[in-house]
């Protein structure tokens, strides 16, 4: 008999309108149940924000797919500024935690990836945008069934696709910065070397950045190999088999105490403050594309208080000059990292 397939989607009903909601069931969550549902296995699907006042467990399941969905609290990858802690992301990192430390197979679909990549240790580039001029979303187009593109990635060396050109769907902003030990790139954009696709196949674990699912979008079909590898594993999970080679973190609470995070409200005396105002998908200073993208005057203080605006202003001086000094190194990082792709 084999165990159901857990669906974890970080978002649910509540958090999306009702249209949305309904599209992305219809047209891609439902895509990847009932490819398993004919393979023979079952699904049961939980919204993480519904489930994330409780343990997070994989026992009685046989594997563990993430949906992709909004960005990840900025403090479990990197030091800086926190807009929040996110519930949702903690229970689906201990679920990966969980899984890989029963052994089961996990596949990740863009948020989902990252957090595995997360959940390895490793970072994300908070927006894509100053990195290439390949289109990898289209959010402005209103409605959700209009925001996803089609674009071509490069696979070599995975475990489940052929090597090759494949044509994607894409609806994303964040991406894959530093490799999360233990994983290797197996997949990245033709034009700008964004990384698309990790695994880990030692510890049965795929992520892909591009989404697969999506049954609105004109693209290849790497949908039914994934799965096909995936159920694969679920099929032949021995639970007595010795897991080896697991992250060192393996709770979200240790993962995110890797980093110094600041508050992005501040405290001083009877008054509170933000320091600067930054887009909901860039909670954090890091790969800030630059001052166009980002409003840099919007204060939140007592007008009469000169004190205060001197240390905001002084605060975000030094942000802006840390942020000008990295740069540099960053693209250096990043290129080493391209290069060690190919």
């Amino acid at each position: 008999m084999t165990l159901p397939i857990y669906l974890s989607d970080p978002s649910g009903a509540g958090m999306r309108s009702e249209s949305t909601h309904d599209f992305i069931t219809k047209n891609m969550h439902d895509t990847v149940s009932n490819a398993i549902h004919a393979a023979g296995f079952t699904t049961a699907k939980h919204a993480a924000p519904d489930m994330a006042d409780r343990p997070a467990s994989m026992e009685g399941y046989g594997g563990l797919v993430l949906f992709g969905g909004f960005d990840i609290d900025s403090s479990f990858y990197k030091s800086g500024y926190s807009r929040r802690v996110s519930r949702s992301d903690a229970y689906e990192l201990d679920l990966i935690f969980a899984a890989l430390k029963a052994g089961l197979p996990i596949f990740g679909i863009c948020r989902g990836m990252q957090l595995i990549n997360v959940a390895f240790g490793g970072t994300l580039h908070s927006d894509i945008g100053h990195l290439t001029n390949v289109k990898h979303n289209n959010f402005g187009a209103g409605a959700y069934e209009h925001q996803a593109v089609a674009h071509a990635v490069e696979v070599a060396g995975s475990s489940v696709l052929k090597d090759g050109i494949h044509t994607v769907a894409s609806s994303h902003h964040q991406a894959v910065h530093m490799l999360g030990a233990g994983l290797v790139v197996t997949a990245w954009g033709t034009e700008d070397g964004i990384v698309e696709m990790i695994e880990a196949p030692q510890l049965n674990v795929i992520g892909t950045q591009w989404h697969p699912e999506s049954a609105h979008v004109q693209q290849d079909d790497t949908l039914t190999p994934i799965l096909a590898d995936f159920l694969g594993k679920a099929r032949d999970y021995d639970s007595t088999r010795a897991v080896e080679g697991l992250p060192a973190h393996l709770s979200a609470e240790s993962l995110r105490g890797r980093f110094p995070v600041k508050s992005s409200v501040q405290e001083s005396g009877s008054y509170r403050y933000a320091p600067r105002y930054l887009p909901m998908w860039q909670d954090d200073l890091d790969d800030i594309p630059g001052v166009s993208r980002v409003k840099r005057d919007t204060w939140y203080l007592d007008e009469d208080d000169p004190e205060l605006i001197d240390i905001a202003q002084a605060e975000l001086d030094d942000d802006w000059k840390a942020y000008e000094d990295d740069e540099f190194e960053r693209e250096l990082a990043m290129q080493r990292i391209r290069d060690s792709w190919v």
